[in-house]
């Protein structure tokens, strides 16, 4: 056995060798050749610097205790893994299954022993003691929300605070729009909206400079939004700055706390004094690269759309004709205008997963809702969860969800393409999967985000631009159930709900880091499947080319294709590390010679945490497509084209719901036949139950109808002028999706809303009333019925209908007592089809006790000479509830007794030796029932007179009285002896004696010095003349008092402990 004993300053750390063991005391079996060898560490006293910065900062690694030895962990989420204290004061502490972060602050007491106060926010989150450091290890007792333990850690030694993934941030990007935008004098700017995110624990602060006069800036949710009309003394190019970091501010009881991170993001707002329009008259946007459906995994970046601006409104110095602005992009993905060129790129990596429908919107004067010209395109960018890996396991488990309005209108009435959408859900749970939500019901431009912020709430955030007038009642469905996967099959949900609202819409890029991180590295390409030179038919054969690109670059390549023909898109997907590949495919609809270009490098898109940065490495393939005309090509027309009137192209319904219909309009100068149908027809991808029909008389094409099958379905439109589609010269098509969800199952659930469902009560008093919260999904009936059983007497549930609760209320009887482990079943009616579920819990009824009894034997009232034993008397008590008795005795006169024996006899006997007197006493029988029950008590009592002896010659003769003084606290001093009068016992008793008298004070109260005076006052003066050892904290204080009247025993550091000494 091996003992490791520090010498006095220094600590045992741990063992090296043979063994890793932290226990100062180890045992060593010798079955061959060992090598142990003992560490100690100089242990730090003094725990901060000069600068009052925590000497141990870094990442400490939690020991593991030993099996047995689990420290004095309490609470729920105690297995602590690892613990990090930063330089800027903050901190994070890693349990098993939660993470907390948040500001520390170090703290010395009056013994110069350290202890670290933890807070989150404002809110105090519990505090560090025990306290002992060297420069590799730490110990320490914790006492906060989430644990109560001893722990032991390890300096990690690999740490670096400047790379600590979970340090404080703040980052943030343009939400809605233009970042740059010009006004005149007292015109409204078009409304900025920047959002930003921090995992930092306290609020952001926010600030905003250099805004023109009249324009301000809110900040609400994260969201800045900048809004206003310059004023008429407004004039110049504004660069305005929003500035945000995490410091806290001085309080009443914390001190300001420096920011550990900060952000800024820039703007220019540019004031002119003329106010001039220029008139024009038209605007229109054509696809020319790329596909605006697009679905992907999160991860991947979309492949660049392209769009072309035709207008006859005048560009701006900047090339720019047309103010714009987009909704429904994913984080990640941004567009941008080419005025070289007029066109508009959408690019970029989505950062959530999601659908988004997004809606880009390019109009003529300062706001959408004043403009003549208006040009819009739309589109949906699906974002799925990667897929890795493989498991056959479903595991949702039971818990419940609900949902509150937190910002904006339920019930919300705005301006078609003015102003926007702003709603917020939040959704608390009980659940251990990450929350499914979906939408249904939105306006045209406007879409929705789904967020988790911690593991027990999630919000759903709709935003956006109405496009299209009408009164919209959408629903908010949020459940946990578990979409398939590559790693998890669907499973369906044990928790749901759902929130109605409703919208009415009436008439009327990001800055950067300063770190560009694109790597040298090497990029080469080869065909791999499809002809590099390639002819094919117009509007009839399909292109499909395939290159590979191998590489050895870090970032994800980015890849453009120019010189396609019409209607041939591509994409770009990253297979893995090194390969990626780019697609051409598609089916020209233009005859022509194509000479195409694929531009593939390592350069990097400016995003809200990167700058655009120049590529290190680069490739380009070439390639031809010859598109030609087919022999059977109609030639008897030129032109056609179709425009969306109404409806929305993509929707998402439930099996057995109708398709809201949507409508385009057809024009071309091919003359109609005798049916007014000018072309021919054809579609693919259209669910079962859904068509499509021509109105001759409005050339308009109509889609309508009921699927009959759950699914995803890409459908395609195609109208053309000759018999076939491959002989055709004049094309138009329009495309769309249409998803077909299964109709979710009727589910109800329920959750505490008040009371605990674990309760204990004494017999005869009511229960906290318990409530519970009733909640279904996607049931047609309502809560109907209640059954509880298991309940005592008294208590009973019902059911308000109007607002879905159930309350447990009532008082058990007197004659109730025992546990009642409760059941209540409830039930939806579910328009014939009940659902039924129940909630239970445990009451536990404490019995009322009564103690009883009374005097047997022997006077209570007696009359007796001085020096002669009163008569015994004796009683006898019980308790119904068989509890043992306890006795507590006052004015008994000194000498006499009372005692209660363990059958719960009383006996009051003894001989007085205070002198004559009258003496009334009490005696109280207590009974000591379990915790939380109510004690009950019986008195009896009596007097006993004392006569002068006949045969004293004074009834005052001198006597020398005992009493101990004890200090539990600074309240009170507790005395217990004998006096004149008999018993002195409690909290500052009043002691009375005689002229003559000696007192003996037993005193034990350390920290309380006792002196006697006459006069009440803490500090030394007005002592009593005679009395030995005053001041005394442990010792006996005697005095003899010269004279009668009142005097005082006192602390001379607590006022508060007083008592009055009568000497008589």
């Amino acid at each position: 056995r091996l003992n490791a004993n520090p010498n006095s300053g220094s600590l045992f750390t741990t063992w090296s060798g043979s063994t890793s063991e932290t226990s100062s005391e180890i045992d060593i079996t010798l079955d061959g050749t060992k090598s142990v060898t003992a560490t100690f560490e100089e242990q730090i006293f003094d725990l901060v610097n000069e600068e009052n910065v925590f000497i141990g900062t870094g990442r400490w690694k939690i020991r593991k205790p030993k099996t047995g030895d689990r420290g004095s962990g309490k609470l729920n989420h105690c297995d602590i893994t690892e613990l990090i204290f930063r330089k800027d004061g903050t901190f994070t502490i890693i349990f098993t299954d939660l993470t907390v972060a948040g500001i520390y602050r170090m703290s010395q007491s009056q013994t110069s022993s350290f202890s670290i106060d933890l807070s989150v926010g404002r809110n105090n989150y519990g505090k560090i003691d025990k306290l002992t450091l060297t420069d590799n290890y730490i110990s320490f007792s914790i006492v906060s929300t989430d644990c109560d333990k001893s722990v032991q850690a390890d300096k990690d030694k690999d740490y670096d605070e400047s790379k600590d993934p979970l340090a404080c941030k703040i980052e943030g990007s343009l939400l809605s729009g233009p970042q740059t935008q010009v006004v005149s004098q007292t015109q409204s700017i078009a409304e900025v909206k920047y959002e930003f995110s921090t995992n930092c624990p306290q609020l952001i602060n926010s600030s905003v400079s250099n805004l023109p006069p009249g324009v301000t800036m809110s900040f609400v949710d994260n969201i800045a939004t900048i809004s206003g009309a310059p004023t008429s003394q407004a004039s110049g190019v504004y660069n305005y700055l929003i500035s945000l970091d995490n410091a806290l501010s001085a309080t009443a009881t914390d001190p300001a706390a420096p920011a550990s991170a900060e952000f800024s993001i820039e703007g220019t707002i540019e004031v002119t004094s003329s106010t001039t329009q220029t008139s024009c008259s038209q605007a229109s946007l054509t696809l020319v690269d790329g596909n605006p459906n697009q679905a992907i995994f999160i991860g991947e970046s979309i492949g660049t759309i392209v769009w072309e601006l035709s207008t006859d409104c005048p560009p701006d110095s900047s090339g720019v004709s047309l103010n714009s602005s987009a909704s429904g992009l994913p984080q990640g993905v941004t567009y941008s205008f080419s005025g070289q060129d007029n066109r508009i790129f959408v690019q970029g990596t989505p950062s959530s997963v999601g659908t988004y429908s997004y809606n880009i919107v390019y109009y003529n004067e300062q706001q959408l809702s004043t403009s003549s010209v208006v040009a819009s395109v739309t589109g949906v960018i699906s974002v799925a969860a990667s897929s890795t890996t493989s498991s056959t396991s479903c595991s949702a488990d039971p818990c419940t969800i609900s949902g509150a309005l937190v910002s904006g209108s339920q019930s919300l009435t705005t301006t078609v393409s003015t102003d926007s959408v702003l709603v917020r859900y939040d959704f608390t749970n009980t659940c251990s999967q990450v929350l499914q939500a979906s939408v249904t019901g939105l306006p045209p431009g406007v879409t929705y985000i789904v967020q988790e912020v911690d593991a027990n709430l999630a919000y759903v955030q709709l935003r956006g631009i109405p496009t299209s007038v009408g009164n919209y009642n959408y629903t908010i469905s949020v459940d946990n159930s578990l979409i398939a996967t590559a790693s998890a099959p669907a499973c369906a949900a044990t928790a749901s709900t759902t929130i109605s609202g409703s919208i009415s819409v009436i008439a009327s890029s990001t800055t950067s880091s300063t770190t560009c991180s694109a790597d040298p590295c090497t990029i080469s390409g080869a065909l791999v499947s499809g002809s590099q030179s390639l002819t094919t038919t117009v509007s009839t054969d399909s292109v499909l080319v395939r290159y590979d690109f191998t590489n050895t670059c870090s970032q994800v390549l980015q890849a453009s294709v120019t010189g396609l023909p019409p209607g041939v898109t591509y994409i770009v997907q990253e297979v893995d590390a090194n390969l990626a590949y780019v697609q051409l495919r598609g089916i020209p609809t233009s005859v022509g010679n194509y000479n195409y270009t694929i531009n593939v490098d390592n350069s990097l898109i400016a995003t809200a945490s990167a700058p655009a940065c120049a590529a290190t490495a680069s490739t380009t393939i070439s390639g031809s497509i010859s598109v030609v005309a087919s022999s059977t090509a109609a030639t008897s027309c030129s032109q056609a084209s179709i425009s969306l009137v109404s409806g929305n192209p993509n929707q998402a319904i439930t099996l057995g719901s109708s398709i809201g219909n949507v409508t385009w309009g057809l024009s071309t100068d091919c003359p109609p036949d005798g049916n007014g149908v000018p072309l021919n027809s054809s579609a693919s991808g259209l669910p079962s139950g859904v068509n499509y029909s021509f109105s001759g008389q409005n050339q308009q094409i109509i889609l309508s109808g009921t699927p009959s099958s759950v699914g995803t379905y890409s459908y395609n439109i195609v109208y053309y002028n000759g018999q076939q589609l491959s002989g055709s010269s004049v094309t138009a098509s329009v495309t769309g999706i249409i998803s077909v969800s299964s109709v979710p199952s009727c589910t109800i659930s329920s959750s505490v809303l008040s009371g605990s469902i674990s309760q204990v009560v004494n017999a005869g008093s009511p229960i906290t009333d318990i409530v519970y919260q009733l909640n279904s999904s996607n049931c047609a009936g309502s809560f109907t019925s209640v059954n509880a059983s298991g309940l005592p007497s008294g208590v009973s549930a019902s059911l308000d209908s109007s607002n879905d609760r159930i309350t447990l209320s009532g008082t058990p009887s007197n004659q109730t007592s025992g546990t009642y482990n409760y059941s209540i079943s409830f039930e939806n009616s579910n328009n014939g089809s009940p659902v039924s579920s129940s909630v239970s819990g445990t009451i536990t009824v404490n019995p009322v006790c009564t103690v009883s009894g009374s005097i047997t034997s022997g006077n209570a009232d007696q009359t007796i000479d001085e020096g002669q034993s009163i008569t015994d008397i004796i009683g006898s008590f019980s308790s119904s509830c068989a509890y043992p008795l306890t006795a507590i005795a006052s004015g008994l006169p000194s000498g006499v007794t009372a005692t209660l024996s363990g059958n719960n006899q009383l006996l009051i006997a003894g001989t007085p030796n205070s002198g004559a007197g009258t003496f009334t006493y009490q005696i109280a029988i207590y009974d000591n029932p379990s915790s939380g029950q109510v004690s009950s008590s019986i008195t009896v009592g009596g007097t006993i007179a004392i006569n002068p002896s006949t045969t004293s010659s004074s009834t005052n003769a001198t006597q020398t009285w005992s009493i101990n003084v004890t200090a539990q606290n600074s309240a009170n001093y507790q005395l217990s002896g004998n006096d004149r009068n008999g018993t002195v016992t409690g909290n500052d008793p009043t002691v009375t004696i005689a002229l003559g008298d000696t007192l003996n004070f037993n005193v034990d109260a350390p920290g309380h010095p006792f002196y006697l005076k006459t006069q009440s006052g803490t500090g030394t003066a007005n002592q009593v003349s005679g009395a030995t050892n005053q001041g005394t904290e442990n010792g006996t204080v005697t005095w003899t008092p010269s004279a009668t009247g009142t005097y005082y025993y006192i602390c001379s550091l607590h006022g508060g402990m007083v008592g009055t000494i009568i000497v008589q």
